[in-house]
C-alpha cells in the first residue's frame, strides 16, 4: 500500500510514471519480434545417415547398431529410438532435461558420432538435426504443373531469391530430385566387343576426377596443383573412349550403351492441387520477425508469377502457390488482441460514464493501456517476444483488467459519496479491493 499512498499524494509523479510506462511499452511493441511459438529447445536430435544401395537389415547392422553402441555410454541421454530403412538410418535421441548440464550432453552426442571410424565404405556423413520451435517452417511455396525440367528451373530461381532475404535461416526443397546421368548398357554389344562392366566402370572413374596433386614450388612461390577432369555435359560422356588402338579406331561409350539425362528415384512424392509439384519450406531465424519474413518471401513469388508465369514465358502451365503460412495465426491473434483492447476501453469508459462520473471514466480508461504497455515494456528484459502464447495471455489479462478497473473505480466512488476526502476515499477504496483483485 506504500506505492498507493505515495502516488495519491504525488499525482504529478503518477502521471509522469504512467506516460513513461506508456512510451516504453509502445517502443517495445515496435521493436519486439513476432513469432508463431515461443522459442523452445526440445533437446531432441535426429541423426540421419545415408547408406545408398543397402537393404534395411544391412543398414541396421552396419550403421544403426554402431551409432547406438556409441551413444550408450553417454550420461544424460533419456532414451533413443531408431528405424532402419532402405538407404537410410534414423536415430532419435532424447536428452534428459533433468541433467545438470544438457549442453554438455549435446556436445558429447555430436562428438560420439564424429568418432565412429568403422563405418563400411559407401556410408555417407551423418546429418544431425536438432528439433526446436525455431526450426519449424514459417511459409511454404509450391511450384506446380508443367514439366519437371521447368519446375526445377523456377524452383531454383525462387530458392536463390529467398536465401537473400534477411531473417531467413534456411529452406528445404521437397520433390526436387537430384539430376542423374543414366547409362543403360547393351549386353549383346558388350559381348560382341568383349568389354566387361568392370572395364567401363574403371574408364568412367578415371575420366571423371577432381583431385589435389600436391604443391609446386619455384622461386620461393608455392602453387597448388589440382587435377580437373570432370564431365561438363552429356556429349562428353557419350563420346568417352572405352578402347582405342594405334590405327585410330575407338569404341565409344555410346556404341555399347544408351546415355540419357534423368533424375534420381523419388523418395517423396509431392502434389499440390492434384498436380506434381516441388515444395519449398522456408525457416526463419529465432530472432527474426516471422510476419516480415513471410511478407518478404511472398514478394519474389508474386513478382515471378506476374512477370513470367502469367505471360507464359515458361511452358506447360506452371503455377506458384503459397500453401502454408504460419504467420497468419500470429496476425489473427494480434488482431483479436487489438479488438479486445478497443472493446474493453469503450466498455469501461461508457459504463463508468453512465453510472459514475466523467473524471472517473477518463482516468480509469487511461489506466488500462498504461497497465498493458507497462507489462509489454518488460518483455525484452525477460527475453519474451510476441507469439501466440503471449497474445493469448494478453487477451485473458485484458478481460481481468476491465473487470478489476470497474470494481476498483466503483468502490472509490462509493467511499467518496460517503463524504470522505479524495485521499481517504482513494486509499480506502483501493485497500478494500486490493486482495480480492
Amino acid at each position: 500500500m506504500f506505492l498507493v499512498k505515495f502516488f495519491i499524494k504525488k499525482p504529478l509523479i503518477a502521471i509522469i510514471a504512467s506516460l513513461l510506462l506508456g512510451i516504453a511499452g509502445i517502443t517495445s511493441v515496435i521493436k519486439l519480434k513476432r513469432s508463431t511459438f515461443p522459442p523452445v529447445d526440445l533437446s531432441v536430435f535426429n541423426l540421419k545417415t545415408p547408406y545408398y544401395g543397402a537393404s534395411p537389415s544391412e543398414v541396421e547392422l552396419n550403421v544403426t547398431n554402431k551409432i547406438e553402441d556409441k551413444l550408450k555410454p553417454i550420461d544424460g541421454i533419456d532414451k533413443t529410438w531408431s528405424i532402419s530403412t532402405e538407404n537410410h538410418s534414423f536415430v532419435l535421441v532424447w536428452v534428459d532435461l533433468d541433467h545438470p548440464d544438457p549442453d554438455e550432453v549435446k556436445k558429447n552426442i555430436l562428438d560420439a558420432i564424429e568418432r565412429i571410424p568403422d563405418f563400411p565404405k559407401g556410408v555417407g556423413k551423418t546429418d544431425i538435426e536438432e528439433f526446436k520451435t525455431s526450426n519449424l517452417p514459417v511459409i511454404g511455396v509450391s511450384v506446380l504443373g508443367g514439366i519437371e525440367k521447368e519446375r526445377r528451373k523456377v524452383a531454383k530461381i525462387i530458392e536463390e531469391k529467398i536465401r537473400m532475404i534477411r531473417g531467413v535461416s534456411g529452406l528445404t526443397m521437397e520433390g526436387y530430385r537430384k539430376r542423374e546421368i543414366k547409362i543403360e548398357l547393351d549386353l549383346e554389344k558388350l559381348k560382341k566387343k568383349k568389354i566387361s562392366l568392370i572395364e567401363i566402370g574403371q574408364v568412367l572413374k578415371k575420366r571423371n576426377i577432381k583431385i589435389s596433386s600436391g604443391n609446386y614450388e619455384k622461386d620461393g612461390k608455392t602453387k597448388k596443383i589440382v587435377t580437373f577432369s570432370e564431365f561438363n555435359n552429356i556429349d562428353e560422356i557419350k563420346n568417352l573412349a572405352i578402347r582405342a588402338n594405334f590405327t585410330g579406331q575407338k569404341t565409344l561409350l555410346k556404341d555399347v550403351a544408351e546415355i540419357r539425362e534423368g533424375y534420381a528415384h523419388p523418395l517423396i512424392l509431392i502434389r499440390s492441387n492434384d498436380q506434381d509439384s516441388i515444395g519449398i519450406q522456408v525457416r526463419s531465424h529465432a530472432r527474426a520477425d516471422i510476419i516480415k519474413v513471410s511478407k518478404e518471401v511472398q514478394i519474389p513469388v508474386r513478382t515471378l508469377e506476374e512477370r513470367d508465369l502469367n505471360k507464359r514465358n515458361y511452358p506447360g502451365g506452371l503455377k506458384l502457390r503459397i500453401i502454408m503460412e504460419t504467420s497468419q495465426y500470429t496476425e489473427r491473434m494480434l488482431n483479436i488482441t487489438k479488438t479486445n483492447g478497443y472493446l474493453g476501453l469503450v466498455l469501461v469508459f461508457f459504463t463508468l460514464l453512465i453510472f459514475l462520473t466523467t473524471k472517473v471514466a477518463i482516468w480509469t480508461t487511461i489506466g488500462l493501456p498504461v497497465a498493458l504497455f507497462g507489462s509489454i515494456s518488460l518483455f525484452s528484459a525477460v527475453d519474451v517476444n510476441i507469439n501466440i502464447m503471449t497474445l493469448i495471455t494478453m487477451i485473458l489479462v485484458l478481460g481481468l483488467l476491465v473487470d478489476d478497473a470497474l470494481v476498483v473505480a466503483e468502490n472509490i466512488t462509493r467511499h467518496r459519496e460517503m463524504g470522505k476526502s479524495r485521499f481517504d476515499a482513494s486509499l480506502d477504496g483501493v485497500r478494500e479491493m486490493f486482495w480480492p483483485v
